[in-house]
């Protein structure tokens, strides 16, 4: 599904909602080609509107994915001998904003 999609309450084109679909478990990816941020905001939409924990919530932008495209080994999960990404968010008025960037182990922003 969209992140887009998620973020907005449903597709600007008029195909299935990406919530509803979540809501009932149904959704495997979330992906962004032109609102990068959307895939954070929907981490802590699908958490807010499921009562899921993050660390469950965010399966489809993080783990799922590298899974998807045969990446696993070395992404998708925080595990010694892995890539070691990650971000940090602070969230303010239920908005996540970045405090930091981790790649490969090294901060990056």
């Amino acid at each position: 599904m969209g992140a887009p999609n998620l973020v907005l309450g449903g597709s600007h084109s008029g195909n299935v909602s990406a919530m509803e679909l979540a809501e009932l478990n149904l959704v495997d990816l979330i992906s962004s080609d032109y609102v990068p941020h959307s895939l954070l905001l929907s981490i802590f939409i699908i958490a807010a509107k499921t009562e899921k924990p993050i660390h469950e919530a965010m399966r489809p932008v993080t783990v799922n994915p590298a899974k998807a495209i045969g990446l696993i080994g070395d992404r998708g999960t925080l595990e010694l001998g892995k890539r070691a990404d990650f971000l940090t968010v602070h969230l303010e008025n239920h908005i996540p904003r970045l405090t930091r960037v981790v790649s490969q182990g090294k901060r990056v922003a």
